[in-house]
């Protein structure tokens, strides 16, 4: 990164260990590595209050709702030096923290603390060593560590050419009689791939070539003048080679059903659902209406009695009553 580009550089500094919003070790540091006093602001984050009052939230030391500062540039040894490393001038900023009763920063050996380093870049752009937002742990040591410094060298991006291709299908197009289907065969790797042999069932598609992260389409039609439903392959065996070697791959394809039967008319399958359970209606009225007559004459019993006519008496004895003329 050119130094010219850098604004300033913010440092965040966990120094207790036990995370950004506890405790009063949570140091901010404004670094403007171009000045000559590099450390521009100083101040910390004093979460102790909010940590006994859920009520309360956390305030900056310089916050005018403060009771007062904990750290400021004065307890902070700075310095900044021009370094030329392998032919190119670098800003070397070094600070040193000192230990603090107010925030109870006690540095040890062992001693994990968090880092976060942010710049801010001329034209309102920024970028993070690590996650933006997120810090590192580290642990203190009593003596620095030797830095190593080598040259920078490109690194090349993973090569995953034994499974480079991969393969898909699609309906296109699809008539009375006909679909068109797209086999859709993409190149992941880094390289062109060549001599691309895609077998789907008793098909075979050919691609000359296929340019490195790209992809090509090929077709097949489907006939369905006989059957109204195909069922597409489910497999793949693709064939292609890199760099002059070959590669064989068997790929599963998602299942897919293309049909051109109509589908059945909702109003016509009502009607005639509802005229069937009429005519089943009918057909039992008609079978048990007659029974229900009779059973209903028996349930009256005899008419009533024509003169003349003889009649059972209580004692099941014929009796007759006629008069003389």
């Amino acid at each position: 990164m050119d130094p010219s580009e850098v604004e300033s550089v913010l440092v965040h500094l966990d120094l207790d260990g036990d995370g950004w919003w506890h405790g009063r070790a949570n140091y901010e540091l404004v670094l403007r590595p171009s000045g000559e006093r590099p450390l521009a602001r100083a101040h910390a984050l004093d979460c102790s209050e909010a940590e006994r009052d859920p009520e309360a939230r956390p305030l900056w030391d310089d916050d005018p709702g403060h009771g007062g500062r904990l750290v400021g540039p004065s307890d902070f040894r700075c310095s900044a030096r021009d370094e030329r490393v392998g032919g190119r001038l670098l800003r070397v900023v070094e600070v040193f923290v000192s230990e603090s009763a107010r925030t109870g920063f006690a540095p040890r050996e062992g001693l994990e603390v968090g880092l976060r380093v942010e710049f801010r870049l001329r034209g309102g752009s920024w970028a993070s060593v690590f996650e933006r937002y997120d810090l590192a742990y580290l642990a203190l040591v009593s003596e620095a560590a030797s830095r190593a410094r080598e040259a920078a060298r490109r690194a090349e991006p993973p090569s995953a050419e034994g499974r480079a291709v991969y393969v898909t299908q699609y309906v296109e197009f699809l008539t009375k009689s006909e679909a068109t289907v797209v086999v859709l065969v993409e190149n992941a790797a880094f390289r062109e791939v060549r001599g691309v042999v895609v077998k789907l069932g008793n098909r075979t598609l050919r691609l000359e070539r296929l340019g490195p992260r790209s992809a090509a389409k090929l077709r097949y039609a489907v006939s369905l003048a006989r059957s109204r439903v195909a069922l597409l392959p489910r497999r793949a065996r693709v064939e292609y080679s890199v760099g002059g070697r070959r590669y064989q791959l068997e790929l599963p394809l998602p299942a897919v059903v293309v049909s051109v039967e109509e589908p059945p008319n909702l109003w016509a399958v009502f009607v005639r659902n509802v005229s069937t359970a009429a005519a089943v209606v009918a057909a039992v009225a008609a079978v048990l209406a007659p029974a229900y007559a009779w059973r209903r004459r028996s349930a009256r019993g005899p008419g009533p009695a024509q003169p003349g006519a003889s009649t059972p008496s209580r004692r099941g004895t014929a009796a007759s009553c006629t008069r003389a003329p």
